[in-house]
């Protein structure tokens, strides 16, 4: 299968699942962003010139239909910094130092720190138009360097041998700028190919791409316009590192979705246009806690609030708040309703269980609950998993899809015991295999204890009996 093959069928695979999701960002260690030059994306994506980033795309985020804002190339970098042009529409050095707001006096702000480091800058802090492959329309913290409002230091203006080996002392963010080899610019030996040219100096972060995984921090690699022939300006743009989905993603993003996003990802205020621009959100995976309560009909103590313990009354537990072990899914909100993650515990006397998801997107999910000998239980609708969420059963039937649950007191609502077989209904053959059971009296954890109380008997049977002349079948979204 050709690279480029690969990524189609992926696309297609990636579009047949729609998920809605709400903001909710991983707290990143380092963010490194890496600039190349004036190229188009149909140059990048699946070509055998671009091995590394072709490699990093599949290994996280790749954005298919993201753009460059114009041309030519220093109103971009602008962009991507300030959340505006600054009113330069050329490659022109400005004419004066700039004091709007911008990235790194943002991330100054709320006591976070950047860094520019630029391939050939000849000093650190320096203001030259050019030197060697250096260019400073391609460094835009240069535009402001200065002691006045929103200006930041000249030591924040680095080059890239100041890159630290250890990236430990890597500031919160940076922007790496290759100089015009290197970043596609220009063609030069002896690879003459823009495109190998820029794909092996992003290989050559190689070890801070590794490194991101196990320390909590983000690679985003990026250009700065396509094609200036073409209208489309669209540009490989991919994010690598811990929490990033693995996917491709064909929403519609720029310099200042960038720019929000890694504004958002620290917290500070925005600048210019990343003020409306939507974040992207929809990457990141994170460990996700759902404190949920639900009680059993069969199991639940009537006037105490509180459920029977097969567990406890079955030597399993040493504590009689230990009730059962349940599984508790989380369902993509749209057909066909897959899962997305699943968490096993126990359910506690009062209702409670608490759950940890590793490694999901927040968002909006339905919340599906399965118990050995109940009726498979789903949430009224999708409920929005972020950084903490809770969700109630009990006080409503109507919490359940379908308000499919039991009265079981004044207000409060259980879910439905007697799928023994787990085939979605309660119905004769639950009570066959009850029956059957009785013959021998099973005592301990077994299916057909539904009162928990460790024992197979009679109790059971005219409780299955009822639920079963109710025929009750599952309730969920088609």
């Amino acid at each position: 299968m050709t690279m480029k093959l690969f990524f189609q069928i992926l696309i297609v695979s990636l579009l047949s699942q729609t998920e809605t999701f709400g903001q909710c960002f991983p707290s990143y260690n380092k963010i490194v962003v890496v600039i190349g030059e004036n190229t188009e994306a149909n140059l990048v994506i699946g070509s055998p010139n671009a091995p590394y980033m072709n490699s990093l795309a599949s290994q996280g985020a790749l954005f298919t239909n993201s753009h460059g804002i114009g041309h030519p190339s220093q109103p971009n970098y602008l962009y991507l910094f300030s959340g505006a042009n600054q009113g330069v529409t050329n490659n022109n050095v400005p004419p004066a130092h700039f004091t709007t707001p911008n990235l790194a006096r943002n991330l100054i702000n709320v006591g976070k720190t950047f860094i520019s480091y630029s391939e050939e800058l000849p000093s650190i802090g320096s203001d030259v138009a050019s030197s060697g492959g250096y260019q400073r329309k391609h460094n835009p913290i240069a535009n402001w360097m200065g002691t006045g409002a929103n200006q930041v230091s000249p030591t924040l203006n680095q080059r890239l041998i100041d890159f630290p080996g250890n990236f430990n002392n890597l500031p919160d963010v940076s922007f790496v700028i290759p100089n015009q080899c290197h970043a596609g610019h220009d063609v030069c030996p002896p690879l003459n190919n823009v495109v190998k040219q820029y794909d092996e100096f992003v290989a050559s972060l190689g070890a801070y791409k590794q490194w991101c995984i196990s320390n909590n921090s983000l690679l985003i690699v990026t250009y700065d316009e396509g094609n200036t022939s073409l209208s489309s300006n669209l540009i490989y743009t991919a994010f690598y590192g811990a929490h990033v989905k693995t996917g491709i993603y064909n929403q519609d993003i720029n310099h200042f979705n960038i720019l929000r996003t890694v504004e958002d990802l620290h917290g500070t205020a925005y600048a210019g246009a990343s003020a409306t621009a939507a974040t992207i959100d929809y990457v990141w995976e994170r460990d996700l806690s759902l404190n949920l309560k639900f009680f059993i009909h069969g199991l639940f103590l009537s006037g105490a609030t509180s459920q029977n313990s097969p567990l406890y009354n079955s030597g399993l537990s040493a504590s009689a708040s230990d009730i059962d072990t349940v599984r508790i899914d989380l369902m993509y909100p749209n057909a066909p309703y897959t899962m997305a993650a699943s968490y096993k515990g126990i359910l506690q006397s009062n209702g409670t269980i608490a759950c940890l998801f590793t490694n999901i997107s927040c968002g909006n999910y339905y919340i599906r609950v399965k118990h050995k000998n109940s009726l498979e239980t789903w949430s009224a609708n999708p409920v929005n998993i972020s950084n903490a969420a809770s969700y109630d059963f009990t006080n409503a039937a109507s919490k359940a899809f379908g308000a499919n649950q039991n009265n079981v007191a004044s207000g409060v609502y259980a879910f439905h015991s007697g799928d023994i077989n787990q085939d979605a209904s309660i119905n004769s053959t639950d009570l066959s295999s009850l029956e059957l059971s009785l013959q021998n009296h099973p005592t301990g954890y077994a299916i057909w204890d539904l009162n928990g109380d460790g024992m197979t008997e009679t109790a059971d049977y005219s409780l299955l009996e009822n639920a079963v002349i109710l025929n009750l079948v599952i309730s969920r979204p088609q």
